[in-house]
């Protein structure tokens, strides 16, 4: 699942991001699943760029879950 915030798209943290780490680990990703896994893996590239307002502001939209 993912949520737009403004003008980005975010990885929505949930059960499906759960999943995709144990099957990365132990299992036999999906093309979809290696596909997810880039976008947290993009993610997380960003919010260590972003400035500490603007990830917080991030960080508090994406708690609010998918949508």
């Amino acid at each position: 699942m993912y949520r737009k915030i403004e003008d980005m798209v975010w990885p929505a943290p949930g059960k499906r991001m759960d999943d995709i780490g144990w099957k990365i680990r132990y299992g036999m990703p999906a093309k979809s699943d290696r596909l997810m896994a880039a976008s947290i893996i993009d993610a997380y590239k960003q919010m260590i760029q972003d400035p500490q307002k603007k990830r917080n502001f991030i960080i508090s939209e994406l708690r609010k879950g998918p949508g």
